[in-house]
């Protein structure tokens, strides 16, 4: 959320609340791109949560020590892609 400039206020909200204005947003973008899937870090819990749909999007919340990025990267490489350099 901090990369767009034009969400930064966003991110003064409460976590939820900013959480659900981001949400938002990218609905409208998976309505013209097809299928997306949000991935959340782990530190909005212990337990790790795939499959929740919020209007179309497919969320994804990480275990409490695994970040976004890991598990993205572990995803791809389940699916056979490499990572650059590796």
């Amino acid at each position: 959320m901090f990369v767009w400039p034009e969400l930064n206020e966003i991110a003064r909200e409460p976590p939820e609340e900013a959480c659900n204005s981001l949400l938002d947003r990218l609905v409208n973008y998976a309505i013209l791109s097809g299928q997306q899937v949000v991935v959340f870090g782990g530190q909005l819990g212990k337990n790790s949560y795939e499959g929740k749909d919020y209007f179309g999007l497919s969320l994804v919340f990480t275990g409490e020590k695994q970040t976004a990025d890991d598990f993205i990267v572990t995803v791809f490489i389940s699916l056979g892609y490499r990572c650059p350099g590796g």
